[in-house]
């Protein structure tokens, strides 16, 4: 997933909704997409940017506080792929019951 968001990056879109139901991973695990880019915008344009859009629960402080001037980057999208991997890791160790790393979090 750090590869499409790169190379999406690298194209200067930003894609602005990462969350779990835009993530589809195949079957076998080796291919995973990242859909909806209804809320993309071109970094070049960043007029745009600052309309509130996306889920909440993924974005990034600066997002939610947004004002006249305010510029989004990147980074956003990399904040809300790290949140995904923190609710994908927490949803793991909820199921098994039993999870090192959710003991780390939690302490």
């Amino acid at each position: 997933m750090s590869g499409v968001l790169d190379y999406i990056h690298w194209l200067k879109i930003i894609h602005r909704d990462i969350k779990p139901n835009n993530i589809i991973v195949s079957p076998d695990s080796s291919l995973v997409k990242l859909i909806d880019f209804g809320t993309a915008r071109d970094l070049a344009h960043s007029a745009d940017l600052i309309t509130q859009v996306g889920t909440e629960t993924y974005s990034t402080p600066e997002r939610l506080s947004m004002t006249e001037g305010s510029v989004l980057s990147p980074a956003t999208d990399v904040y809300a792929l790290a949140q995904n991997v923190y609710f994908m890791l927490r949803l793991i160790c909820y199921k098994r019951q039993k999870c090192f790393i959710a003991f780390l979090i939690n302490s």
